[in-house]
């Protein structure tokens, strides 16, 4: 357990940090803030994951946003911990909002499950449920239409390369 604070800084600490800050500085220009439930959020442009959170690409890894952002910023996050919003907004980057917790902190302290809300912050109604998995689950409408169109352009793209017309 004490090795993985090191395991986190030195991989932090192999990064080009021009193209990083430079890379942060991109994604907090385009932060929209949000008021939720009294705190001021910190949305960025990226969509969130199905669970809520925003994920980005920093140099060759898929990194948790608020979680990197605590960690490059603030101080490395250990493995064993996760990066709580206080806020209880996934998407949230607010660095005032983002705590380090243990698992089991975390979920003691996580607020109840809102039913009207899907983990992306879309309103859980009747015309932005889709069914999947035979209907057992819900997954909100509007993240699934900007996932399958956002695939549907890649394929475009990687079908056009193919042909040698980009």
């Amino acid at each position: 357990m004490g090795v993985e604070p090191i395991i986190v800084a030195s991989w932090l600490a192999t990064l080009d940090r021009p193209y990083v800050e430079k890379r942060i500085q991109s994604i907090l220009d385009r932060v929209i803030i949000v008021n939720h439930q009294g705190w001021d959020c910190w949305i960025p442009s990226q969509q969130p994951t199905t669970h809520g959170y925003v994920h980005v690409k920093i140099g060759r890894k898929q990194v948790n946003l608020a979680r990197f952002l605590y960690s490059w910023l603030v101080e490395p996050i250990s493995l064993s911990f996760e990066a709580s919003h206080g806020c209880d907004n996934r998407p949230c980057c607010n660095l005032n909002h983002i705590r380090p917790l243990t698992i089991r902190e975390n979920q003691q302290e996580r607020q109840t499950y809102d039913p009207l809300i899907f983990p992306c912050g879309h309103l859980r109604v009747l015309k932005n449920k889709y069914n999947s998995h035979g209907g057992r689950t819900h997954v909100c409408k509007v993240c699934q239409l900007w996932r399958s169109a956002k695939s549907a352009l890649k394929r475009r793209k990687l079908l056009l390369k193919e042909l040698n017309v980009l």
